[in-house]
């Protein structure tokens, strides 16, 4: 019994992590770079560059910019024609 229940908690969990997963905004990188900014402006400070074919976890849009969290917790603002919206809720 405390086997099968372990399994129950095991594969909810799971279950859950998935569906938070699928509901994250996500985009791909679709020029050959971008930099990504230290705030949403041209004229803000370059942070680093990612590249084309790079996924990015979405956090907010503002004006023609998103802000995105790179794999490894680096976040920053790229421009919205640099990548295209691939998977979860719309922002």
């Amino acid at each position: 019994g405390i086997s099968l229940a372990l399994l129950f908690i095991c594969v909810q969990s799971i279950a859950i992590l998935k569906v938070v997963d699928y509901l994250s905004p996500r985009a791909t990188v679709v020029t050959e770079s971008a930099a990504v900014r230290s705030a949403p402006s041209e004229e803000s400070s370059s942070l680093f560059e990612v590249y084309e074919g790079s996924e990015v976890l979405l956090k907010r849009k503002e004006s023609g910019w998103s802000q995105v969290k790179y794999p490894g917790g680096l976040t920053g603002w790229v421009q919205n024609q640099n990548i295209f919206h691939t998977s979860g809720r719309e922002l």
